[in-house]
């Protein structure tokens, strides 16, 4: 029950769900994806609801398994309903690539801990791609090692939107994994806004990353990991954040997130990597502030000079616009 003027709503676990995770079980009933309702733990916007006398007062961790009867109050005005389909809008289409423009809260491939919506289903529901059986991929065998779908030559965070790049056949596939690789051809360019002021108003972090050993979906600096090289530039400063132009000269999974928490200015909004939950609630932000705003190819069998380019969706622009008032 909520009490007038209250926004918080209580969730009681039922039968249906003890034994499971919290994030499963409250992803299940929420009908969330389970990386928002991890934002939201870690954020607080959802927290025990027991009694004081309760033995477990407080719970905030999404590895917790639930109870019968165990209370949760969270905040309705920060869930965020999802679609199991997302509108993917197309920038660009032929025989042998697409490039998209992907939204936040939408993951590139499906995935088992991901309930959400992602490019690659979304795009063979609206026939932008065509099934897996029926696409040049069908006889191709899949690395069960990685089983993400063949074409995907790169990915981005479910948090991150922007200009996304997808092959439609194993030649081109090739070409351009070899291009990503070794970053020949390529250029791709992202708008970020990262806490405090940085010390140089243009830089280079050259620090390698490799998964960590504690926590398993997360990235840290490490001189035995990938290669990693992240160029960046300020375009605007402001009263605790700046605005960031970045190149990545390579493509590790999280590499912006991770190289900008270890020098000490996290992304707005990441609170995964360190970033203040109480500044991005200040601007609004129920996401990561960052944006893939730019992609630059040359075409795997024209050899087209191409240029991609996604504006600032919304929520970003709105984030931005209130950052410069304050």
């Amino acid at each position: 029950m909520r009490k007038n003027g209250d926004k918080m709503q209580i969730i009681e676990i039922s039968a249906d769900y003890a034994g499971k995770r919290l994030d499963i079980a409250l992803s299940q009933i929420l009908k969330i994806s389970r990386a928002q309702i991890q934002e939201l733990l870690i954020n607080k916007k959802i927290i025990s609801a027991q009694n004081k006398s309760h033995k477990n007062k407080y719970y905030n961790n999404k590895s917790y398994i639930v109870q019968t009867g165990d209370k949760f109050k969270y905040d309705d005005t920060k869930i965020i309903k999802e679609n199991p389909l997302s509108q993917i809008p197309v920038l660009y289409s032929d025989d042998e690539i697409i490039v998209v423009d992907k939204p936040a809260r939408t993951a590139t491939h499906p995935a088992k801990s991901w309930t959400g919506p992602d490019v690659w289903t979304s795009l063979i529901a609206s026939g932008d791609l065509p099934k897996i059986e029926d696409s040049p991929f069908k006889n191709e065998e899949i690395n069960p090692k990685n089983p993400e779908p063949l074409g995907t030559v790169s990915r981005l965070d479910a948090l991150t939107s922007g200009v996304l790049l997808l092959c439609k056949t194993p030649e081109t596939y090739a070409i351009m994994m070899e291009a990503y690789k070794n970053h020949t051809d390529l250029e791709k360019r992202y708008l970020a806004v990262t806490e405090k002021h940085l010390k140089h108003p243009k830089g280079i972090v050259d620090a390698a990353i490799k998964r960590s050993l504690t926590h398993k979906f997360r990235f840290t600096i490490d001189d035995e990991g990938k290669k990693a090289i992240t160029h960046y530039e300020v375009k605007k400063s402001f009263a605790d954040c700046q605005l960031l132009d970045i190149e990545l000269l390579t493509g590790r999974t999280h590499q912006i997130r991770v190289h900008f928490s270890h020098l000490g200015h996290p992304v707005l909004g990441d609170i995964f990597y360190g970033a203040s939950p109480n500044l991005a609630e200040k601007y609004q932000l129920n996401r990561v502030f960052l944006h893939s705003a730019s992609l630059k190819i040359t075409h795997p069998k024209t050899g087209e000079k191409m240029h991609f380019q996604a504006p600032l969706p919304d929520e970003l622009q709105n984030t931005l616009e209130i950052i410069k008032q304050k």
